[in-house]
């Protein structure tokens, strides 16, 4: 008897576990679509495409890969996106899940050779540290690898490593250009009210790379207004509150 007890309390709680894990996914996407109908962005709840659509950061590792909980919009007057990225380690009993948000601002016409700059200590085994700097608290804080070394000292310039070294943003795994497109990856998963900190981030980086390297990989300078996400916060919580009674 004792052992069928103990089968209908394992279900229960495994019911129950499914049952949490389900409220707190839709609480956490009705939090996201709130957000992003406040400041008129759009929200996609799979992503599936950008799987494959990048090759730096988190891209690439484990198996079954997810992408959620996606946005686009327009922040300090570019494209930007961003999504929940997943995937897992290992099988059975020693099978993890890594949890990545990703956000990233285009530029329109650039093609971007490969950039990439992450921190030592949470570097893969595959990562190569290729590039030396002048700085050697840089070189201490920064893996850089480029695919064009030229490219890499036009962009990692002596202002470009000290606006680096200023960061101090534990959960930031990978800086990197690709494409058209500057990205981050954060371990972990973050709420709305985080992403316009490391949107920020993203087009002050950008505004660090001379014009010189842009009107190399872009069409013309771009012009940078800093016009940030279009309404104040106080406008975003009363449109927020405005969905939220009205749900």
């Amino acid at each position: 008897m004792s052992g069928v007890l103990f089968a209908v309390l394992f279900t229960a709680a495994a019911v129950a576990f499914l049952v949490i894990n389900y409220v707190l996914s839709k609480r956490d996407e009705r939090a996201w679509r709130n957000w992003l109908a406040a400041r008129e962005w759009s929200f996609i709840e799979s992503w599936p495409g950008m799987k494959e659509t990048f090759t730096g950061g988190p891209f690439g590792r484990g198996h079954g890969r997810r992408v959620t909980i996606g946005f686009q919009g327009r922040f300090d007057s570019l494209p930007v996106s961003g999504f929940r990225y997943t995937y897992k380690i290992g099988s059975g009993d020693d099978e993890t899940t890594h949890d990545y948000q990703v956000l990233l601002v285009r530029i329109p016409g650039a093609r971007f050779p490969f950039l990439t700059l992450g921190r030592e200590n949470i570097l893969t085994r595959a990562f190569v540290r290729d590039t030396q700097f002048e700085d050697a608290e840089f070189n201490r804080l920064w893996a850089v690898h480029g695919s064009n070394a030229r490219f890499t000292h036009d962009v990692v310039h002596p202002r470009m490593m000290e606006f680096l070294k200023g960061l101090d943003i534990p959960e930031m795994e990978n800086l990197w250009l690709e494409g058209d497109s500057v990205l981050v990856s954060v371990r972990g998963t973050l709420a709305p009210s985080a992403v316009d900190g490391y949107l920020r981030l993203l087009t002050r980086l950008v505004s660090q790379i001379p014009p010189f390297v842009l009107n190399q990989v872009a069409k013309g300078r771009l012009a940078l207004t800093w016009d940030g996400p279009g309404v104040s916060a106080a406008e975003q919580q009363r449109r927020i509150a405005e969905y939220r009674d009205g749900r």
